[in-house]
């Protein structure tokens, strides 16, 4: 999955899929929720109404076309209470959002954060999505053996030019930690009979390259 970030508002990004993260709420503050809830016929409203979604820690809603929005759809995930949120508040709802149909049949998503720029935040919802949807399937046939997940890009649309250079850095990081960890399983699942000493090491190779880095190790005979 390619992650980037880039300083461009939200409502003009070009994908599939938008994502707005939102803490809990009792009413429509936020002036994303706001704008949606016109552009979408008050269908905002209709399912805070229901209770379906008030921003709780993993509630998640789609609102499908709204006019003049550039996406297919607008996925609304919960982070739960605002006095509450930390980085493990986005991983966490990024590791559901990793297993949401409707993002894991989009091939592109903008995802906004709404004010929180710590560049933690970021970091965190790199790696949810990326761990929270990881499955090991090499031994898997038929159906069970194919990934169901589409996605292939994800943009991060930030309010500021001067954001852009270190949550770019974090979100970089948030992959290298990710794809580290889902190598790791995939070593510690995989057979003495199938992980050759060999191959083993250049598995391990397979991060670092992602680095730019080297890394010296001794000939294995």
């Amino acid at each position: 999955m390619d992650c980037t970030v880039q300083a461009i508002s939200y409502l003009e990004g070009r994908a599939d899929t938008l994502v707005l993260m939102v803490p809990q709420f009792e009413d429509l503050a936020d002036g994303r929720l706001k704008k949606l809830d016109e552009a979408s016929r008050r269908a905002v409203s209709a399912v805070v109404e229901s209770e379906e979604f008030t921003g709780k820690a993993e509630q998640m809603v789609t609102i499908m076309a709204p006019e003049a929005y550039p996406y297919k759809r607008v996925i609304l995930a919960g982070l739960g209470k605002r006095e509450k949120l930390d980085h493990d508040s986005f991983r966490r709802a990024a590791g559901l959002l990793s297993r949401y149909r409707p993002l894991r049949h989009s091939r592109t998503a903008v995802f906004h954060l709404g004010r929180y720029e710590q560049e933690a935040y970021y970091q965190a919802v790199v790696e949810g999505l990326l761990l929270g949807g990881y499955k090991f399937r090499h031994y898997k046939t038929g159906e069970d053996a194919k990934d169901a997940n589409r996605l292939e890009r994800v943009t991060f649309a930030v309010d500021q030019k001067k954001l852009e250079k270190k949550l770019a850095l974090a979100v970089e990081r948030g992959q290298i930690i990710a794809e580290g960890q889902i190598l790791t399983r995939q070593l510690a699942e995989t057979p003495a009979c199938d992980l050759t000493p060999q191959l083993y090491a250049r598995k391990a190779q397979e991060p670092v390259s992602y680095t730019h880095l080297t890394l010296p190790t001794k000939r294995i005979v």
